[in-house]
């Protein structure tokens, strides 16, 4: 038997693998294009926001500093302001507007966002158009890269602030009688659900509530929106320094009382603070007024009178005391209104945390911001048929707010010149 042996012959294959490693190639090609141009993107971007970011700030700070200068409803000299800013600081960094590397667009008011329209708001809009470059095998087109922010710049005129970071009841209202925050907003710090709490049949008003945490209401009623969820404010007289003791002559070396006749006191250092009561008829004369220890109290039915003074309330020889007023007669205060103590009746050293305890009894009248960061406040009201104004703001660690009568806190009384220049998209 014979056999044939069979040769199998394959059809000619040329230049497949050529083309195959060429498809290879240009797959790679547009996965490295994508690498190196995606990542050139991402740290333009970040560059872009940062830009965007300082140059919104540039203009926000500019629209401020209109306002505290008389100008608040001037529409184009804020527009020309934050425009000038927002470009001259975009400029010192490397975006200059010239409509071909860079465009750099600054809206007074904004046009678009939760903020379109509101006086005092700065929209920064900043495009690059970035260079291409291994992706130019693929385009002849740039990559526009872009980044926008809005910032408000303005004074704030504040009527309470709870420094407090947590813990319910950071600002409660448990009282029967009326608060009103004329002209002002409340800042509670807290992160807790009932951080701003509303436990009695009492009526409190304000412009509006940021609460970092969240707020609760038993009875009561609550005039002015009530924002939960938000940023914590800073302390604005943070950078406030403490009176310079060593520069004021010692008036007492010992407690002082007074409980009757008339009397007027000087500026200078206490030892062992000031106390009130009885009959007694005090004028303070303006100046700085050192407390020592013992704290400044005054009860009773005495008569104070201060024109510009500030009590400062500290320690030194003498135990530490509270800041207390709670007399049936009459207490009038006003504040400087120019200098380092602008807008301020009582400053509490930093790391007192003794109650400050104000009581309105129907002849109260504190034109002056009560500036104790570490310190509870208990403010209270017992005049039912007006309201006793018991200063022009708070900033406090919490506050507590009790009573049958009516108080207001006025800010719109020789008020503390507050920026709020930030960021808010």
């Amino acid at each position: 038997m014979a056999f044939r042996s069979r040769t199998h012959t394959n059809p000619t294959r040329r230049g497949a693998v050529t083309v195959w490693v060429l498809v290879g190639l240009i797959v790679i090609v547009g996965i490295v294009a994508i690498g190196m141009d995606g990542g050139r993107m991402l740290e333009k971007r970040r560059q872009c926001q940062a830009v965007a970011d300082a140059a919104a700030l540039a203009g926000a700070a500019s629209v401020f500093h209109l306002d505290i200068t008389g100008n608040a409803y001037n529409y184009s000299l804020k527009l020309s302001a934050a425009q000038s800013a927002g470009l001259s600081l975009a400029a010192a960094n490397g975006f200059n507007n010239d409509g071909i590397t860079s465009t750099v667009t600054i809206n007074y008011h904004p046009n678009s966002g939760a903020f379109a329209g509101q006086v005092n708001f700065v929209e920064a809009i900043v495009q690059y158009n970035l260079p291409k470059s291994f992706g130019g095998i693929f385009t002849n087109n740039n990559l526009p890269v872009s980044a926008r922010a809005v910032a408000v710049g303005r004074p704030v005129q504040i009527g309470i602030i709870a420094l407090q970071q947590s813990g319910a009841n950071a600002f409660q209202f448990n009282a029967k009688g009326n608060m009103t925050v004329n002209s002002g907003a409340v800042f509670v710090n807290s992160n807790d659900a009932a951080a701003f709490a509303v436990t009695d049949s009492g009526t409190v008003s304000a412009d509006n509530y940021s609460v970092t945490g969240n707020y609760t209401k038993s009875s009561g009623t609550i005039y002015g929106q009530v924002y939960t969820n938000m940023q914590r404010t800073p302390d604005p007289l943070l950078s406030l320094a403490v009176p310079n003791s060593g520069s004021l002559s010692v008036q007492s070396s010992s407690p002082m009382v007074i409980n009757s006749g008339s009397t007027t006191l000087g500026p200078g250092v206490y030892k062992g603070g000031i106390n009130i009561g009885g009959t007694a008829t005090v004028s303070l004369q303006p100046g700085v007024y050192v407390m020592q220890g013992g704290g400044f109290q005054v009860g009773g039915g005495a008569n104070v009178t201060g024109t510009t003074p500030l009590i400062y309330n500290t320690t030194g020889t003498a135990a530490p005391g509270p800041i207390s007023i709670n007399t049936s007669g009459a207490f009038t205060f006003s504040a400087y209104t120019t200098g380092a103590y602008q807008g301020v009746s009582f400053f509490q050293d930093r790391s007192q945390t003794q109650t400050v305890t104000i009581t309105g009894n129907g002849n109260t009248h504190i034109g002056g911001a009560v500036y104790a960061p570490a310190a509870p406040i208990n403010l209270a009201g017992n005049y039912t048929t007006g309201s006793d104004t018991l200063g022009t703001a708070y900033i406090c660690a919490t506050m507590q707010v009790t009573g049958l009568g009516n108080i207001t806190i006025d800010t719109t009384i020789n008020p503390l010149i507050v920026p709020q220049v930030t960021l808010v998209e």
